[in-house]
């Protein structure tokens, strides 16, 4: 009875909160924002708690704050991480790579898919919902989750510029209820480049725009690359 006990408690501990229940308020809610260390404490619990997550510690942010990127599959794929990532080479440098060799790749690997967010920092939506995104894909035994990632390597960024993130946040909840809750930052989020970040990808003068090309052109060469943005009220938020 006592390591029957000992088990489930164990079991309950490593459990993964849901992200309601780590914040104390539901993701989305009005004049809340969960700041990136309470992100990035996430995503390491959910790493704890599940199989299907792993984190790499790419470089710091230029301000020093942690840049984390997830890897997150099922436990068979990422078992063979490594061998997945050396085929993933080969078809991007196909030079000694016949057209039979590489339908077989692709017959036997799943597809490898980044997605990263709030480059621009005052679009906090996609940040937010990583939380819940990470959440469903740890603990859900749906077939179509199952599914999913037997088919998926997916790599998230949930931000990909955590200074900004944490100024926007600190920004905001210093003025929330009051006369200034909706005035804009007054300083850039970037401490180098401010909004144009997205616009170093030519140059590659930031730590935050090398450590996204390591991810697609040196480590992992994905099939599908996705960069969330946000709309204002005009259309789709994210």
């Amino acid at each position: 009875i006592a390591i029957f006990l000992l088990c489930s408690a164990c079991l309950a501990a490593q459990e993964l909160p849901t992200p309601e229940k780590y914040l104390g308020y539901r993701v989305g809610t009005d004049k809340k924002l969960a700041r990136w260390d309470q992100v990035v404490e996430y995503m390491r619990m959910a790493e704890k708690a599940s199989d299907r997550v792993r984190i790499t510690d790419l470089d710091k942010s230029t301000m020093g704050q942690p840049f984390i990127l997830l890897t997150i599959s099922s436990p068979k794929n990422l078992a063979r991480l490594a061998e997945i990532q050396a085929d993933q080479r080969r078809l991007a440098y196909p030079y000694a790579l016949d057209e039979k060799s590489a339908e077989a790749i692709f017959a036997k690997n799943p597809a490898v898919v980044l997605i990263t967010m709030t480059i621009h920092s005052s679009e906090v939506g996609s940040t937010q919902m990583s939380l819940e995104l990470v959440h469903r894909l740890a603990t859900e035994h749906s077939p179509y989750i199952d599914n999913l990632l037997d088919n998926v390597v997916f790599l998230l960024a949930p931000s990909v510029n955590p200074d900004g993130q944490v100024m926007i946040v600190d920004w905001y909840n210093k003025n929330v209820g009051s006369e200034f809750e909706f005035s804009p930052m007054p300083w850039l989020y970037h401490k180098y480049v401010g909004h144009d970040n997205n616009r170093d990808a030519f140059m590659l003068t930031q730590i935050e725009t090398r450590n996204v090309i390591r991810v697609l052109y040196r480590d992992w060469f994905p099939l599908i690359f996705l960069d969330e943005h946000q709309m204002g009220s005009s259309g789709a938020r994210i």
